[in-house]
């Protein structure tokens, strides 16, 4: 079913950006005929051809594959949980230069 889906889509990709086969074919480096073959579901883009694809129409790969928009959940980051992951970094650079230096006071 995917399959089926999927040169409908890369060819609604494809006019969106006003592009051509042609034009397309000249960026993934393949000819108008596998534009052609792809978007009429005679044959399918392998995965390096899907990552170009991809990037071309600024989709992730699998956007593109299941035909899905992804939603990018936004991530806040409490301002105290940041102060108490760096905590940890910052007292272990002071204890690893206290030991440094108490080692060559000491030898």
């Amino acid at each position: 079913m995917i399959k089926v889906d999927l040169g409908q889509r890369l060819k609604k990709l494809r006019e969106a950006k006003n592009m051509s086969q042609e034009d397309l074919s000249q960026q993934v480096n393949v000819s108008r005929r596998v534009i052609y073959r792809w978007e009429t579901n005679k044959n399918y883009p392998d995965m390096d051809n899907l990552i170009k694809l991809s990037k071309i129409y600024a989709i992730s790969s699998d956007e593109l594959v299941k035909g899905e928009l992804i939603s990018q959940k936004k991530v806040v980051i409490d301002e105290e949980d940041v102060e108490f992951s760096i905590s940890p970094f910052i007292i272990g650079v002071i204890i690893l230069f206290v030991e440094v230096f108490l080692i060559q006071v000491l030898c």
